[in-house]
């Protein structure tokens, strides 16, 4: 037994604790043992004083033991996946998944809800009449034998620490912590029952992390915690000061993807950091040169097979073939107004937030948790930065239902692409990779 004060104050007072008083404190909140104004304090300390990687290792381990671990032993494929920290536009794994299972790999996707002013890959799918996020681990498995690759919502059954500990992180202002971001992370991927997994930390004004130097740390940390749990794992720094591809939006981004899978419209941004991702978790098990590797997924793409693996995988999961055609084809969208150029120049920022934010302000995000989202508005973007522009060129097209809300956002919308005379300077798409 230990005293729950006496392990708050040696974390105020910048002590690290050991691995048995941590299993204390986050055993004792699941079971209701300690309080929520204790693990708050704790938690406070914790984001003031910091915690070593070998603290944050063990508080990984220890979320994890708090529920079930997915048993995916009966596969023989090798299990991957990839976590994105959040962005908006960013619809790589629904492109990357039917690409991994083309590949050979096994991989359970377990993905969240929009956070903030970021998307959610579950939001996404459920714009898809029928589809089921949630799976038992019972089922997982076989699933995953039909399909390769299924993206599911996380249950009560996995992790529960960490659920309860976010809704008092959420609520504490004890959100911004490296080493409980990658706790909470980290648990998650680890408990799926995977071998690998790559990182996509996301970096710049429509990222949680703002500079570099933000996203290096947390992508460091992600990997060395991964590491140390038993997992191989890679992170790749890539950029959020633009969308990621030309859809904002739940549905509109399925219709993206779908055309991307069919190597129809394929966004040359989007395709570098798909492909980037899934050469840096290939690399771990093959060794082939990059280019020979992205043309072998090109052959994939252009054969039709991974668009098909996506459409199997969406029917396996109960989603209407019918209601998945009606997305590709647009047939969802019921209004929609151009913002056009005012000026000549160069599109030399966008406010990627701001985008981000309108598409909550349309309806098709949530202000609080619990709101129903509009999953058919969203916007396309006929621009990126560093484009030349005239006047009367259209920037924008947004897709709306309700005219109120969309008069609040269009102000919003047109100042969030700024265009100007000046040199343009351009940002890499991909920073740097972390082993």
């Amino acid at each position: 037994m230990y005293d729950p004060v006496e392990l708050i104050r040696k974390k105020r007072d910048g002590v690290f604790l050991t691995r048995q008083e941590l299993k204390y404190l986050i055993r004792g909140y699941v079971a209701g043992d300690i309080r929520d104004e204790q693990m708050s304090a704790f938690l406070m300390a914790g984001v003031i004083r910091g915690f070593s990687v070998k603290e944050t290792a063990c508080l990984t381990e220890i979320m994890i033991e708090s529920g079930k671990e997915i048993d995916l032993s009966s596969i023989s494929r090798t299990k991957v996946d990839k976590h994105s920290t959040g962005g908006v536009g960013d619809k790589v794994s629904l492109i990357l998944a039917p690409l991994f299972a083309e590949l050979g790999y096994c991989n359970p996707m377990m993905a969240g809800r929009g956070l903030g002013h970021t998307g959610g890959t579950i939001d996404k799918l459920e714009s898809i009449r029928g589809y089921q996020c949630e799976v038992s681990s019972r089922d997982l498995p076989s699933r995953l034998q039909r399909s390769g690759s299924v993206i599911f919502s996380q249950s009560d059954e996995i992790v529960p620490a960490d659920k309860k500990m976010y809704e008092l992180r959420d609520v504490t202002g004890t959100v911004e912590s490296i080493p409980l971001i990658t706790a909470s992370i980290v648990s998650k991927k680890k408990a799926e029952g995977i071998d690998a997994i790559v990182y996509d930390v996301k970096c710049g004004n429509g990222a949680f992390m703002k500079t570099p130097r933000e996203a290096l740390a947390l992508a460091e940390s992600l990997v060395r915690v991964s590491q140390k749990t038993g997992l191989k794992a890679r992170a790749l720094i890539t950029d959020m000061n633009q969308p990621l591809g030309y859809t904002i939006g739940n549905a509109l981004e399925v219709m993206e993807s779908l055309l991307f899978l069919r190597g129809e419209r394929m966004d040359r941004h989007l395709k570098e950091v798909t492909l980037a991702l899934t050469y840096e978790i290939h690399s771990l098990f093959y060794e082939e040169e990059k280019e020979v590797f992205i043309n072998r997924c090109d052959k994939i793409f252009r054969s039709g097979k991974a668009y098909e693996r996506f459409k199997k995988m969406i029917i396996d999961a109960g989603g209407d073939s019918e209601a998945l055609e009606e997305i590709e084809e647009g047939r969802f969208i019921e209004k929609m107004i151009q913002i056009r150029s005012k000026q000549d120049g160069r599109i030399l920022e966008m406010d990627t937030f701001s985008m981000g934010k309108a598409l909550i302000y349309l309806g098709g995000g949530r202000l609080k948790k619990g709101d129903s989202i509009n999953h058919h508005v969203g916007m396309e973007l006929h621009v990126k930065r560093g484009d030349s522009v005239r006047v009367g060129d259209p920037l924008l097209t947004l897709f709306y239902a309700d005219e109120a809300k969309k008069a609040s956002v269009m102000s919003l919308l047109e100042k969030s692409i700024m265009i100007g005379e000046r040199e343009y300077e351009e940002n890499p798409l991909i920073y740097r990779s972390v082993h």
